[in-house]
């Protein structure tokens, strides 16, 4: 089994590697819960455009301090995930509009207490294809 972010490049990481394993047999489900940490209002933008709302100080601190996030978006804001098609079976209020590291490693003890300890209970030793954050928060959860 492997599991991926419902990210791009996460998607594009797995079948790299399943390619080059030879393993396309194995089933590949995609979970939100392995995205990325959010960036709220910041998520996307390049430094210099950042920059013109916010100081670096704050960047700094939203980037590497464990219990701070971003300015969240709101759930109306067209950049929220709950307008993306690929979240349709996730509840709007499930979807982050920001997330410091703290709700990074939530999410990740979420996947890891539903998707991977079934998976390793049966001797399955699954593939998981992610992001820095989120991997960061397994170390930080085991």
């Amino acid at each position: 089994m492997g599991f991926s972010s419902m990210l791009k490049r996460a998607i594009w990481t797995y079948y790299t590697i399943a390619d080059e394993l030879d393993m396309h047999w194995v089933p590949h489900e995609k979970d939100w819960l392995l995205n990325e940490k959010h960036y709220g209002q910041i998520q996307g933008l390049q430094k210099d455009e950042t920059f013109k709302t916010i100081s670096k100080e704050d960047l700094k601190t939203w980037r590497s301090e464990y219990a701070e996030a971003p300015p969240s978006l709101d759930l109306r804001d067209f950049r929220h995930p709950c307008h993306d098609k690929k979240y349709s079976n996730v509840a709007p209020k499930d979807l982050p509009g920001a997330e410091s590291m703290i709700d990074t490693v939530e999410r990740a003890k979420t996947f890891w207490e539903t998707q991977m300890i079934p998976q390793l209970m049966e001797g399955k030793r699954p593939l998981i294809v992610s992001h820095k954050n989120t991997l960061r928060a397994f170390f930080k959860y085991f």
